[in-house]
């Protein structure tokens, strides 16, 4: 996708959405990130970097990385541990 928008390949959309950190960057030309931003019934971890560190800025790059399976896993772990305690405190 190099070159290409992401709100126009990958979501057929005009603009940015609200939540999209490109902005700041864009912005601030500093990097920025959200974690546990939920979207399509998944969980994600949105990070977005200025390809340079110099002015003017002439790019960003943004990496997208799925954490649905690993919130599921501690989530089953937070839910077993408090099974186990609760077994453990009626001894």
């Amino acid at each position: 996708m190099n070159g290409k928008h992401c709100y126009k390949a990958l979501h057929n959309r005009t603009k940015y959405a609200a939540f999209v950190r490109l902005k700041k960057t864009l912005k601030t030309g500093e990097p920025h990130e959200v974690i546990d931003f939920s979207s399509y019934k998944k969980n994600w971890i949105l990070r977005s970097y200025p390809s340079e560190m110099k002015k003017p800025l002439i790019g960003i790059v943004e990496l997208v990385t799925d954490i649905t399976e690993r919130r599921r896993a501690e989530e089953a772990l937070r839910q077993s541990e408090q099974k186990y305690r609760e077994l453990f405190e009626m001894q």
